[in-house]
């Protein structure tokens, strides 16, 4: 019910967006959070300092206030302009009406002027230009047959969580924020124009832990099938070390 009432509050307040299939997937990762939060474990002391941590930090009254501030506040950041991908402005797209030649071909600025979708926009660039400069044996590989924007459009909408569970979107979204928390601090005027850039390396870094298995295949169906369908044995840390590493080289003015 605390879930339906912030993303129909969400809908009301933002009309341009509205509600949008996963936005309840993002959301929910914050209700999750906050009753994780909110939970104070039995056997406390009834001093004056815990009554108070209990007021605070414990009560869950004020739950939705701060569970729509929250996603209010991340999906401001450039994730609500995700969402339109598939209004009627955007229908047609430019980018996808391109035969794979034509995508190839396309400069970044190009891809940026574009009169289109900022999903669709995001994934050529990070697809075309970013992971082409990452890993270009593996590109060379996949630019044959593969449309980013059939896996990508999942993975940024519901920023991982139907590719990992609860725990790890936590652990990859406490990356993600603090990295844009940093950006902001430390590049100022030369930071990416896009929020939340540690976003495209995690892709990037999800992309690349699929290397060893699609190199094996022949079959064009199997290779994105194989990408589609993210393996969920995967070790949330090795995702995270890889998506640093990379991030590092493009940003290293950045260390932690």
């Amino acid at each position: 019910k605390r879930l339906i009432t912030v993303l129909y509050i969400y809908a009301k307040e933002n009309p341009n967006y509205g509600y949008k299939q996963g936005m309840g997937d993002i959301c929910g990762v914050f209700l999750f959070a906050l009753y994780k939060n909110y939970y104070v474990k039995k056997g406390f002391e009834k001093d004056e300092i815990t009554s108070l941590y209990s007021l605070i930090h414990s009560n869950n009254i004020y739950l939705e206030n701060d569970l729509y501030l929250m996603f209010n506040k991340f999906m401001n950041k450039g994730l609500a302009e995700l969402f339109l991908y598939n209004t009627i402005k955007y229908k047609k797209s430019v980018l996808s009406s391109k035969s794979l030649e034509e995508k190839r071909k396309l400069s970044y600025d190009d891809i940026e002027k574009c009169d289109d979708c900022e999903l669709k926009k995001r994934a050529y660039i990070l697809f075309y230009h970013i992971f082409k400069r990452v890993d270009p044996e593996f590109y060379n590989l996949l630019i044959k047959d593969v449309y980013p924007e059939l896996f990508l459009v999942k993975w940024y909408l519901c920023i991982f969580t139907r590719e990992f569970n609860l725990q790890q979107v936590i652990y990859l979204w406490d990356l993600i924020i603090m990295y844009e928390f940093i950006e902001e601090k430390l590049l100022k005027e030369k930071r990416n124009t896009k929020y939340y850039n540690f976003m495209d390396f995690i892709a990037l870094s999800m992309l690349i832990n699929c290397k060893p298995d699609i190199i094996k295949i022949e079959d064009v169906n199997e290779v994105m099938s194989s990408i589609m369908h993210y393996p969920t044995d995967i070790s949330i840390e090795k995702i995270c070390k890889k998506a640093i590493e990379i991030y590092e080289k493009f940003y290293p003015e950045i260390k932690i």
